[in-house]
């Protein structure tokens, strides 16, 4: 829980960097609440998603720190956690291009170049303190496999498959597709595409990396990652998603009254959802025997109509 408790206090300071207090505020409640990100606090916490997730949101904001020109913490905090980002779970090392294509610019890079390195003893250290746990990992897997660097997944044929991409799947498959469990971040996604078309910072970013992610798990053997609920491999980039959620509440504050009613009560309705699925999932809801039909009647029961 601390570490979810973490990533929802940096996902609040960067969406507030970009929108306000509030929408911020709102974006971080409706994140935890509407999204799987409750799943894995609630039931598996052990799963490695929540450190990601904080690990992501403490390297984009340190990113950001730095690029505004940093204290010696920002930058030892940025080497640190980006080590343990990729440590944790290999396949996150694209989150690790957030600071550098959030900077906008060849002299944007420049600048973030030379503001890390204005800083070497706290860079140093940071990149000490990020390896000691590689190492010991090393250690680990040199005793377990003989290798110093062991990509476990490999060890047991589980590959990725680039010629059989499924993001469609991944998306709206009603085998834990990431859109069906959780809707709230089709509004979120759209509101990113709107604001990355109008070169609004940081949205290209965070879309490119989101688009990433999606092509690493649809070409993924395992596109539906069994027992997962509503597709687990996003929660890790769930602080940055915050900036587009928080874009949206702003959107919504700006309605008129009636306007405002509609968007206050519909996003109570897929927090609502949510909650509801998360109660009632299990894990056979990722196997082959799990289709539309038992789907809707789980939704029409949390209706309040009886299953057909």
């Amino acid at each position: 829980g601390i570490y979810a408790g973490i990533g929802c206090v940096l996902a609040f300071k960067l969406a507030r960097r970009f929108s306000g207090t509030m929408p911020a505020l709102l974006a971080v409640v409706v994140l935890f609440a509407g999204t799987n990100l409750f799943r894995y606090l609630v039931y598996e916490p052990t799963m490695s998603h929540l450190f990601s997730f904080m690990l992501i949101g403490l390297y984009a904001w340190c990113g950001l720190r730095v690029l505004d020109g940093p204290r010696p913490v920002h930058v030892f905090v940025l080497v640190a956690s980006g080590l343990l980002i990729v440590l944790i779970r290999q396949t996150n090392v694209f989150s690790l291009l957030f600071p550098l294509l959030a900077a906008g610019s060849r002299e944007g890079v420049r600048l973030f170049f030379r503001n890390l390195l204005a800083h070497p003893r706290a860079w140093v250290a940071g990149l000490v303190l990020g390896l000691v746990p590689w190492v010991l990992q090393m250690i680990y897997w040199h005793a377990m496999t003989g290798d110093a660097i062991t990509f476990t997944y490999g060890l047991k044929d589980e590959r990725f498959e680039f010629d059989k991409m499924v993001p469609g799947l991944v998306l709206f498959s009603v085998r834990n597709g990431w859109l069906v469990y959780t809707p709230l971040m089709v509004a979120v996604l759209v509101m990113l595409g709107r604001r990355a078309w109008q070169g609004v910072r940081p949205a290209r970013t965070i879309l490119l990396l989101t688009m990433i992610c999606l092509v690493l798990y649809s070409a993924w053997w395992c596109w539906w990652l069994g027992g997962s609920y509503g597709h687990r491999g996003f929660v890790d980039l769930y602080a940055l998603l915050a900036i587009p959620l928080a874009w949206c509440m702003v959107w919504g504050q700006r309605r008129s009254v009636a306007g405002r009613t509609v968007f206050a009560l519909a996003v109570l309705l897929l927090v609502h959802l949510n909650l509801e699925l998360v109660q009632r999932y299990d894990w056979w809801w990722s196997g082959p025997d799990w289709h539309w039909r038992l789907f809707f009647e789980q939704i029409g029961e949390i209706a309040g109509r009886p299953a057909a």
